[in-house]
């Protein structure tokens, strides 16, 4: 429904941050895109798990650094966002089976944002069930998280963090540059 599966090793296109070498951080990902810009899945499932490494340090350094996140539920099952922690996710989708009024077979979808975030659009209708075929279910989807994460690079949280590295950048470049103009 949002992307194509890839294959890692090789790929050409964009890569958001994933192993296509070496196979470092899984074999296959979920690709797309969408309005002219390419968007690459860090899927849970397909990142390596380690019987040994109990703190899922690469599953960790992939979702840990995304903005938005997309949890699908079971039908029934109840989604709360502080149980999915990270200082860098602000923006949540909770994607869960349900039925159109039309009978048909659809998701249900919920947002959640963190304190902060502006508000973006589009507007959730209600009821919030989207149909599985048609596409829109996907446009939808794909239009809110890329809004929502234009929205939290303004949260004062990501501004000041954003401030702090370019303000270590500049002294960085000022420090190699400054001793070539003496």
């Amino acid at each position: 429904l949002l992307g194509d599966t890839i294959e890692l090793k090789g790929w050409q296109g964009f890569k958001g941050d994933l192993d296509v070498k070496n196979n470092m951080t899984g074999t296959q990902s979920l690709f797309t895109t969408f309005r002219k810009t390419d968007i690459m899945f860090h899927v849970s499932t397909y990142l390596p798990h380690s019987t040994d490494d109990e703190q899922q340090i690469a599953r960790k350094r992939c979702i840990g650094n995304d903005l938005s996140t997309i949890i699908y539920l079971e039908e029934g099952a109840v989604f709360k966002p502080p149980c999915v922690s990270g200082d860098f996710l602000h923006i949540f989708a909770a994607v869960q089976p349900a039925t159109t009024k039309e009978g048909k077979p659809g998701f249900r979808v919920a947002f959640s944002s963190r304190d902060g975030v502006p508000t973006y659009g589009p507007i959730i209708p209600k009821p919030a069930i989207f149909a599985s075929e048609g596409g829109y279910l996907r446009d939808f989807l794909l239009t809110k998280l890329i809004n929502g994460e234009r929205a939290a690079l303004h949260s004062e949280f990501l501004v000041r963090k954003m401030t702090k590295t370019r303000i270590g950048y500049l002294e960085e470049l000022i420090n190699t540059f400054a001793k070539e103009l003496d």
